[in-house]
């Protein structure tokens, strides 16, 4: 039987009512707290696909984005065989904004073993969606990529980067994402310079926990003597094991003999 609590200020005097409305008021705030709780969206994540939520992570509350991938080297070799387990860490420190770190994790390129680079970045939502009216959904995402690595996987200078995130919801459950962006990179002849980054991705809601997609991924559009196109295309899907974790896919094949023949990812996303 549950606990019900009824003031008899009869019974109690001043003292008893004074007690009572600390009690009450107590009781109200746990109610709205947790109708608040409940409130709250289901986890959104940035993966498994190359394109980004356009949302943010709750304010107060933290969440991390773990991924365990392996991609086969280029056919031109400019793309060499990875494997690596980044790691996204995100804190919601203000509403519609988000403290990130980026770290690539364990890497193990072409033999090459260590702790790959880490970037530190802040994440701005700026326009919720809106169906009826075609709005999107829009984010802005900035990252400035550091020196912080193992010698060997070090990359030099600080490299920054400037993404938007665009996400329209269609009839029938689909949803559309672009993400067009600007970075700082680097080569294996020193050279640095300003490439373009696109994706395009389409997802399909199977149902609350679960989702499908397709998606065109360029990380890299630049000249050829630099680091050229690294393009693919993918598909994947997530579901959504509780209202705070999440298990997903992605698998994706090069589209030029500038990008990994194949690569698959996994990830576990959880919010804390």
């Amino acid at each position: 039987m549950p606990l019900v609590f009824a003031p008899n200020p009869i019974a109690l005097g001043r003292t008893g009512k004074a007690r009572d409305f600390v009690l009450l008021g107590i009781l109200c705030s746990v109610s709205v707290m947790g109708q608040a709780m409940e409130a709250m969206e289901a986890i959104d994540t940035d993966g498994p696909d190359f394109v980004e939520s356009s949302e943010v992570v709750d304010q107060g509350h933290l969440q991390y984005e773990l991924d365990a991938s392996a991609a086969n080297a280029s056919n031109n070799a400019a793309q060499k065989k990875l494997s690596s387990t980044p790691l996204l860490i995100k804190y919601g420190f203000a509403h519609h904004w988000e403290l990130r770190i980026a770290s690539d994790g364990d890497v193990n390129l072409d033999g090459l073993r260590g702790v790959g680079n880490t970037a530190l970045g802040l994440k701005y939502h700026s326009q919720d969606r809106n169906a009826t009216a075609g709005l999107p959904s829009i984010s802005w995402i900035f990252h400035l990529q550091t020196p912080l690595a193992s010698p060997q996987l070090r990359v030099s200078p600080a490299l920054p980067s400037l993404r938007t995130v665009l996400t329209w919801d269609l009839p029938h459950e689909f949803a559309l994402g672009l993400m067009p962006g600007l970075a700082k990179q680097t080569n294996d002849a020193g050279q640095t310079f300003t490439a373009g980054i696109l994706g395009a991705v389409l997802n399909k809601q199977i149902n609350h926990k679960s989702r499908v997609f397709i998606e065109l991924s360029i990380p890299t559009f630049s000249k050829a003597n630099q680091n050229g196109v690294v393009e693919s295309f993918d598909v994947g899907g997530a579901y959504r094991l509780t209202h705070d974790t999440q298990w997903g896919f992605r698998a994706g094949l090069g589209l030029n003999a500038n990008s990994p023949k194949n690569y698959f990812l996994l990830e576990l996303d959880q919010r804390y």
